[in-house]
């Protein structure tokens, strides 16, 4: 919309203002380097000038921490390690490789550990766990890098926390951890906090880079399957079942007519293909992801919808900026994509153990591409994830597309969220 709002000689305003933030930026890095140039002719003069290598110090600071908050995660390695030049006590706390964590959990007394996170064989691998002792924790210190938080409450599913601990952080949650009936089986929780938006230079189309706050949710821990979606159209009179049914991408039918108009598991298509009930469910619209969530919300007695984007992404990669669910590097056996070994044709949810989030959601970097609720350019619905049938690029968990809310792929199916 701001675009389309035009300035002095009909330019969009936004442009405008997009200039005077590149401005400021450029002012800014003169003004850094300037100040950091004087100081360090400051400590040439005078050897161990002490207030000039404070203030040389609080300006990597707060460069770093500018860095960090735009998930400009190179650059803030590369002030820090400008900071560590300044062996002052100032300094020497700032860099400390452990940081205070408060945890409050609803209910209290909650056990929790700590686990290492480190790569193994590509993938990043929590370690062996380190107990914290039992909520409410104040001020317990942690080591920084990446870092998994398990917390087990009696009579609760253990929830998983992610963390990118950076120094100068003071992690703080306060968690309420829902009860087995609020979350329900085929659900997991995601609870609220930031994560690292974005930051994938080769990700399709993705978000600017950040750090975003998203409250707690509760997301599907598989896209919604064949057997699923056709108890939904089973329930449904003929015309509304032929209405939700999957689709061509030219909008023709997948399915004959079922002679005694029962939708079942293994019914075969216009191709002869089964539809095993185990597959996600695909060729489906943004439309007809709706009305399921709908319908199934007045069968289950429970709030249900599609994710946002930013529900999405943060279920998909956690919170500390990876490239695919389970780490920075992409193998064809990992998940589900054109390139993976065997024939190009859906496999059963769950199948490759190692498309899996920090927070035990799976087959988000491959199976099908999933419906967001969120807009992508006038006129189309957000679709995130990678496909069967779709190159790597199309795996990285930041990228995006978009399509009309009634257009459907071979690849298109989506999940839910559960409102809690």
């Amino acid at each position: 919309a701001a675009d389309r709002r035009r300035g002095p000689g009909g330019r969009p305003a936004a442009l405008g203002h997009g200039d005077r933030v590149d401005q400021v930026r450029a002012e800014l890095d003169r003004a850094f380097h300037y100040a950091r140039g004087k100081f360090i002719q400051a400590t040439e003069r005078v050897a161990g000038h002490a207030e000039a290598r404070a203030r040389l110090a609080d300006l990597h600071w707060t460069r770093y921490r500018e860095a960090r908050a735009a998930t400009r995660n190179r650059e803030a390695e590369e002030h820090l390690k400008a900071l560590a030049r300044f062996q002052d006590q100032a300094a020497a706390q700032r860099l400390r490789r452990e940081v205070p964590l408060t945890l409050r959990t609803d209910p209290d007394g909650a056990r929790v550990s700590l686990h290492p996170v480190a790569e193994r064989d590509r993938v990043l691998t929590p370690g062996a766990a380190r107990d914290l002792g039992r909520t409410p924790l104040e001020g317990v210190p942690i080591p920084t890098g990446r870092q998994l938080l398990v917390i087990e409450a009696p009579g609760r599913r253990p929830v998983r926390v992610p963390l990118l601990v950076w120094p100068g952080d003071e992690p703080t949650f306060d968690l309420p951890i829902p009860s087995e009936a609020a979350l329900g089986g085929d659900f997991v929780y995601v609870p609220a906090g930031r994560f690292v938006r974005g930051n994938d230079p080769q990700a399709v189309l993705a978000n600017p880079a950040g750090l975003v706050h998203v409250d707690a949710f509760a997301i599907q821990r598989f896209p919604v399957t064949v057997a699923e979606y056709f108890a939904f159209l089973d329930s449904l009179p003929p015309a509304q079942a032929k209405a939700h049914q999957p689709r061509e991408a030219r909008g023709g039918p997948l399915f004959p007519p079922p002679p005694d108009g029962r939708w079942r598991v293994g019914m075969v298509d216009v191709d002869g293909d089964v539809w095993p009930g185990e597959w996600a469910i695909c060729a489906i619209s943004f439309h007809d992801a709706e009305a399921y969530a709908a319908w199934r919300s007045a069968r289950d007695g429970a709030r249900y919808r599609l994710p946002t984007e930013d529900e999405w992404e943060k279920a998909a990669r956690g919170t500390d900026g990876r490239r695919f669910p389970w780490g920075d590097h992409f193998h064809p056996s990992f998940c589900s994509n054109r390139t993976a070994p065997g024939p190009v044709i859906p496999q059963a949810v769950g199948h490759y153990p190692t498309d899996r989030s920090p927070y035990g959601v799976r087959d988000m970097a491959g199976g099908v591409r999933e419906w967001n609720d969120a807009w992508f350019e006038a006129g189309q619905r957000v679709v995130r994830g990678g496909a069967f049938s779709l190159y790597p690029v199309f795996c990285r968990v930041a990228g995006r597309w978009g399509s009309g809310p009634r257009a459907t792929q071979a690849n298109y199916g989506f999940r839910l969220v559960k409102v809690l």
